[in-house]
């Protein structure tokens, strides 16, 4: 029976206590003959997943995925001013790789999850209009 390597099950942090920000690919923005793009981040901690998800059912806010991005997007340095004026295709590629990372599930199961989130609000607020 092999023993659990706790290196395996820490994030890696500097001589200060900082998290290491990891390479991660932007695989929602991966085009075929092309390099996928990539960023550098620090993982949201147990606690922030939790509260951030708490209640929710697949997606996160505007105001969340901007928490997210100022917080832990490490390079690309976006200014703060800036955060809130992204593109909704880099914003969500950026948020969902942060994520993955974080929670450890692929970022295209991710992305469909979210999807299907999406989906279900949709036809939730087309019932309320139908009953009114």
């Amino acid at each position: 029976m092999a023993r659990l390597d706790v290196t395996k099950i820490t994030h890696e942090r500097d001589e200060n206590g900082e998290l290491i920000p990891i390479e991660i690919s932007l695989d929602l923005l991966a085009e075929e003959g092309k390099e996928t793009p990539t960023i550098l981040a620090t993982p949201l901690s147990r606690g922030e997943i939790k509260k951030m998800f708490k209640g929710l059912k697949g997606e996160t806010t505007k105001d969340q995925d901007d928490e997210i991005i100022k917080k832990h997007l490490k390079d690309p340095v976006i200014p703060e001013a800036q955060v809130k004026d992204m593109r909704l295709k880099y914003a969500n590629a950026i948020v969902t790789a942060i994520i993955s990372l974080s929670i450890e599930i692929p970022q295209n199961k991710l992305e469909k999850a979210g999807k299907e989130a999406i989906k279900n609000k949709i036809n939730r607020l087309d019932q309320e209009v139908k009953k009114n």
